[in-house]
């Protein structure tokens, strides 16, 4: 006896303990935060639909028609944030999954329902006040250094950062340098990454500003390994600076990065320059970096 597929009858499934069921299934998987989410979520669902249809939810009841028509109720009429409509989709998703696991419904109704995009004008570089305030902690760290081991850390942050702030390297690229890789001159300079992203290799000019502040660090440390420190002390390093310097935004290797190529650009150096010191394969890559923020976009709109 065959079966045809195309008219084969879906297993049924008790609708009364749907609900439940779905929660129960999420406790595993996701923390308290994202379970009570989604229950959040779910109530605002089933409220809708219950609005809209004038009958109680069930599972087969799940389709893209109603889906489309909670995204334009979303989107149009309450007028929610992106961020909440692409939360509450993607609850709508694991139900879908759920449903269809359980037997509920054949196809996922919600493939085709999209996102709302979101533009981010939230730079990822420092601001100037946060620049000026955390570098000038690190160099005033290096003023008050009384002991030796003060005197060993305080060295260390200079020069580590201002590789960061001043030739783009990331924390791992900081962590794997060795003496050799650093060659500073009267006039010139430049660092040797070996193992860059992607183990790439590339050398990064250093100016006067970076030599400056590794100069001391080559003086003090005359070990084989530039940095005895591991990825994860510098990340927390950096952000006890930051906190030390009263900074208002949290700072990161990676912020150090950003700023790095956001300063080249707003010195006018080309993209294709800054993809390369950055290190980039693709110049799209380098855009994300220095792309305006919102303070960039509010000087922007008084100059009209």
């Amino acid at each position: 006896m065959t079966t045809n597929h195309d008219t084969a009858v879906l297993p049924s499934a008790p609708h009364e303990d749907w609900r439940d069921a779905f929660l129960a299934q999420c406790e595993p998987r996701y923390s308290g935060h994202t379970r009570s989410a989604i229950a959040s979520d779910l109530a605002v669902f089933l409220a809708w639909f219950r609005a809209e249809n004038g009958e109680e939810f069930s599972p087969e009841k799940l389709t893209h028609w109603d889906l489309q028509g909670f995204r334009r109720h979303h989107v149009h009429e309450c007028r929610r944030a992106a961020a909440t409509w692409n939360r509450r989709l993607s609850t709508m998703r694991k139900l879908a999954h759920f449903f269809q696991n359980e037997g509920f419904i054949g196809a996922d109704p919600t493939a085709e329902v999209r996102p709302m995009e979101i533009q981010d004008n939230q730079p990822k570089w420092l601001k100037r006040s946060d620049f000026g305030r955390f570098m000038r902690q690190v160099e005033r760290n290096v003023n008050a250094a009384r002991t030796r081991l003060q005197q060993k850390n305080a060295l260390m942050d200079q020069a580590m950062i201002g590789l960061m702030v001043y030739a783009g390297l990331r924390e791992f690229e900081v962590t794997g340098l060795r003496r050799g890789d650093v060659v500073i001159r009267e006039r010139s300079g430049h660092v040797m990454v070996h193992s860059g992203k992607g183990d790439k290799e590339r050398m990064v000019p250093l100016g006067k500003e970076a030599r400056r502040l590794v100069q001391p660090w080559l003086d003090y440390w005359k070990e084989e390994r530039l940095f005895d420190i591991s990825e994860r002390w510098v990340q927390k390093r950096i952000k006890t600076l930051g906190l030390q310097a009263s900074c208002q935004e949290d700072i990161t290797p990676h912020r150090l990065r950003h700023t790095f190529g956001k300063r080249m650009v707003e010195k006018g150096v080309s993209i294709e320059k800054v993809a390369m010191l950055l290190g980039h394969n693709s110049i799209e890559t380098t855009k994300i970096y220095v792309r305006p923020g919102f303070q960039d976009l509010a000087e922007a709109v008084e100059l009209v």
